[in-house]
């Protein structure tokens, strides 16, 4: 019988070797897939200037991981054109989660951000709006993040824009507004938030708001 111990010891050894190749290769491709999908987020403009005379974004981005880390915007500037001239940023395409400070952090002289259903080819929805997602645009003068579904925002969001002047929310799905999210927009004359469920509303919310006229 000692062969036949020794032929299933064989066969123990080879389950347990192909088993443990088998964990490797899918530990493998669950790394390939993490970096495939980090990798792939990116964001890009294509520039155009309007006949109004406003030099504009039109925005592609792709960041499902919600990481907002990017560095650069991909793009290149028609000759005598330059960061400082952009004031507008229309979507073009594409998918996020949080919305990039790189964009305000680049364009400083920005005015205008509308992500407006009317010029998607698909949906661009923003999940959650941080304290340094405006951070940059002081010069901020009108927002509109139509198809946001945003769920999530922080309370000092605006802390840095005085001088927005229009806010349009629409598909609004957080459960409350912070008390504090307009505190510093005196200048505010139009707020509109379309909610998709009961919201709460802390009754001092609008308090600094005493400019609106819609």
């Amino acid at each position: 019988f000692q062969p036949l111990i020794i032929h299933q010891t064989n066969n123990l050894s080879l389950a347990l070797y192909f088993k443990r190749l088998t964990m490797e290769i899918k530990v493998f491709l669950l790394i390939f897939i993490a970096i495939s999908v980090t990798s792939s987020a990116f964001i890009e403009c294509d520039y155009s200037l309007q006949w109004t005379g406003n030099f504009q974004c039109n925005l592609t981005i792709f960041d499902l991981q919600g990481l907002d880390n990017f560095t650069r915007i991909e793009a290149v500037h028609p000759p005598g054109f330059s960061n400082d001239l952009v004031t507008q940023v229309f979507p073009s395409n594409g998918l996020m989660v949080i919305f990039p400070r790189i964009l305000c952090n680049t364009f400083r002289n920005l005015r205008d951000i509308n992500l407006n259903e009317a010029h998607l080819s698909y949906s661009m929805k923003v999940w959650g709006i941080t304290d340094q997602s405006f951070s940059g645009c002081s010069q901020l003068d009108s927002l509109r993040l139509d198809l946001s579904e945003l769920q999530s925002i922080d309370a000092n969001a605006f802390i840095n824009n005085l001088q927005l002047r229009s806010i349009e929310f629409t598909s609004f799905q957080h459960s409350s507004i912070p008390e504090n999210l307009f505190a510093n927009l005196a200048n505010l004359n139009i707020l509109s938030i379309t909610c998709t469920q009961a919201m709460h509303i802390p009754s001092e919310t609008f308090r600094a708001l005493t400019k609106l006229t819609q």
